[in-house]
């Protein structure tokens, strides 16, 4: 199987409690954020910036190269929760939490000698997802299926899992 372990080269740092307290985090706001990062409101930086307020204002509905694999391990309950990286001006993270999953610590060694550390998720209730996801359509299956859907989390989530 052919995996790409892409880096991801957005530079943002965390910023201190005071400092991010600071700065308005609503769209409402958007004009004094851009005008306070020097983004153009017309640029993609303002889009995706526009986007990340969406999703973090958003309320859910319900909670939601060749590599041989030398370990896997399975880690904590089937209930976790998952921090995924957003585009903005400083480190934002979109979490929430996660039913119905299996996760793993897998250690991956590349044709090269390489060695790479990963968390593997494999979601087994697949019911509620869009029937148009691209998963369903790369693994040839329905929603809710009796087949979980497995992916890598990239080096920029988080994944909190329950410690046994």
């Amino acid at each position: 199987m052919k995996l790409h372990f892409m880096k991801d080269n957005q530079k943002n740092q965390f910023l201190p409690k005071n400092v991010s307290d600071s700065i308005p985090f609503s769209s409402k706001d958007l004009p004094v954020i851009y005008n306070k990062f020097s983004v153009k409101p017309d640029s993609m930086v303002a889009e995706l910036m526009k986007q990340t307020l969406s999703l973090c204002e958003h309320k859910e509905s319900t909670p939601s190269q060749k590599y041989k694999i030398e370990l896997v391990k399975k880690l904590g309950a089937t209930k976790s929760v998952v921090c995924h990286s957003q585009n903005y001006a400083y480190v934002v993270f979109y979490c929430h939490i996660s039913v119905g999953i299996r996760s793993y610590a897998v250690s991956l060694e590349g044709e090269d000698g390489t060695k790479v550390k990963s968390v593997a998720v494999c979601h087994t209730d697949t019911s509620k997802w869009d029937p148009k996801h691209l998963a369903f359509q790369l693994l040839k299956i329905t929603p809710g299926g009796t087949v979980p859907v497995c992916h890598f989390l990239p080096e920029d989530h988080v994944l909190w899992v329950p410690y046994n």
